[in-house]
Order: structure tokens, then sequence, then C-alpha cells
């Protein structure tokens, strides 16, 4: 479900149980994970580091000097040149990682 649809339906459902807790969810909902496959380890990770006060850039492109793209990070604090990895027990079925280009 996008995020506007998710919106949508917390608006809808009106004041109630849990009610603030769904509106302050939504509001960390980011598109690229219904656009994208990755892990749900990787969706909560963000979500707790976000609660924690440290919002970090999802699916953050690493580039060299020259602007040339050698990889993709999960999470990602570019100002303090931090990224994360947050891997699913789905990495550890044979071949995985070497189709994710995690390993050879």
């Amino acid at each position: 479900m996008r995020p506007a649809e998710l919106r949508a339906r917390v608006a809808a459902a009106g004041a109630g149980p849990g009610w603030r807790r769904a509106e302050r969810a939504v509001g960390l909902a980011d598109a690229r994970a219904a656009s994208l496959p990755e892990s749900l380890p990787e969706s909560r990770t963000r979500v707790h580091l976000a609660l924690a006060g440290l919002v970090a850039v999802p699916q953050f492109e690493v580039r060299d000097d020259e602007g040339r793209w050698p990889a993709r990070v999960d999470l990602a604090f570019p100002e303090l040149r931090v990224a994360l990895e947050r891997d699913g027990a789905w990495h550890g079925v044979p071949g995985q990682l070497a189709e994710d280009g995690s390993g050879a």
C-alpha cells in the first residue's frame, strides 16, 4: 500500500484507540518500501532510528569523486559519511549474497 493510500485510510478511520500511533507510523512511511523489493528488517530499522531522532536517508546512492555510482546502501547519514546495511534472514539462502551483490 502506498503512503498516500495509508494516510487516507488512517484519516478515514478517525480518532480512536491507537489513532495517534497510526498517524505517527504513516508519517514514517517511505514510498520506496512499497516500490522496491527491500526488506522488512530494513524498514523496521529505519523506523526505530527515526523514533530515536536519527533520520537516515533510505536507499542512498554512494558516488565516487567523479560522480560514478559504485553502490547503493540501505540507510545513510551522508553528512556523517555513515552507511548502514540491514539484511534479513533470507540473505542466508545459498547464492543470495552473490545475487545481491554483497559477495562473490
